[in-house]
Order: C-alpha cells, then structure tokens, then sequence
C-alpha cells in the first residue's frame, strides 16, 4: 500500500523518487485509497502556487496520474475505523485512510511521509516502511 507521498514521486522528480519507483512496476501490487489521484493532483497544486512548478509542468505531472499502476480501493468503507484511527495516533483522517487500508489488506503501508511514519512505526512494526526501506522490501 503506498500513500500519496510515495505516488507523487512517481509523476515528480524529487528526492527518493528513484526508489518510489521502484514500486511502479507490473511485478509490484500497489494500492491505495480512491482518493490518491485527487491527493497528487492537490499536491501539484501546492507546487504551482508555490512557485516551484509551471503549468506546462504541472500539465505534464498530471497527466500521468491516470496511468498510474495502483488498485485503487473504495474509502468511504474505511471511514468509521480511519476516524479512530486518526484520533488515536493523532494523525489525519486521510494519512489513517491509508493506515487502515494496509491493516484491512495485511500489506506494508510504504510512505515517505518521516512524520507520520515516525507517530504510527512502532505501534505497526510489520505493517509501516519508510520510503528507504523499499530495496529491502523488494529483496
């Protein structure tokens, strides 16, 4: 299960976007919440105002975010258990989205989100990766 700070390395060239993508691959199951579209498409927003993207670029980013090898899976299911969640490791509601949806699946959440991974790692030590855990995931 990746989340958007994964995924959005793979339509953006940034740091660790080399290992990102090594989840994009035919041979990697990836999934993700339904909303992980609307999160990178929000996060190349953020880039265009604040000046770091144009909107050739920003085009360009969000073109590939329909091509994007993930099983995206119904969110609105995972709502009651992503609220406790959220409240519990005081997180928010999108980040517990995913949290649950890795629980659900009994799959590796993989983020590169430091802080996030950082509040929830040691209560789900077999579920939660960091972003440069991936090549010993993948060995």
């Amino acid at each position: 299960m990746i989340d958007a700070s994964v995924a959005f390395k793979w339509v953006v060239e940034e740091p660790d976007s080399d290992l990102a993508l090594l989840l994009s691959t035919p041979e990697v199951d990836a999934i993700a919440p339904d909303f992980l579209p609307v999160e990178i498409a929000h996060g190349l927003r953020g880039r265009f105002v604040r000046g770091l993207m144009s909107e050739p670029h920003i085009a360009e980013a969000s073109a590939r975010i329909p091509t994007l090898s993930v099983e995206l899976f119904p969110s609105g299911s995972l709502m009651i258990s992503a609220l406790e969640f959220a409240i519990r490791y005081r997180s928010s509601v999108y980040d517990a989205v995913y949290a649950v949806l890795a629980l659900q699946e009994v799959c590796p959440y993989i983020t590169a989100d430091r802080k996030f991974y950082e509040a929830t790692a040691r209560a789900f030590p077999e579920t939660m990766v960091f972003i440069d855990q991936i090549p010993e995931l993948l060995s």
